[in-house]
């Protein structure tokens, strides 16, 4: 009788570590959305009541967004040009 868990652990870890590259898309674009929607609150108190630190602070935050999203765009590029090639099995 064959043994059927051969196929599943031959595609296990590359399943796995498919999900898990999965996941840490999710939770990047998770990120980067949190965070640009955070923007919206710093940009009303800037306007509420202009001063120095909250400008600095609220640029501060526009930069890390810009390059969180600048990373994520270079990640996802990366990922689709370096697909893996599935070769025939025997």
């Amino acid at each position: 009788m064959p043994d059927v868990r051969h196929g599943n652990e031959r595609n296990g870890p590359i399943i796995s570590r498919l999900m898990r590259a999965e996941n840490g898309v999710c939770l990047a674009y998770l990120t980067v959305v949190s965070t640009g929607l955070l923007l919206s609150f710093e940009i009303y108190e800037v306007i509420e009541q202009v001063s120095m630190l909250r400008i600095g602070v609220l640029l501060l935050n526009l930069i890390i967004v810009f390059y969180l999203v600048r990373q994520l765009k270079r990640h996802t590029l990366r990922a689709r040009t370096h697909l893996p090639r599935h070769e025939a099995i025997a």
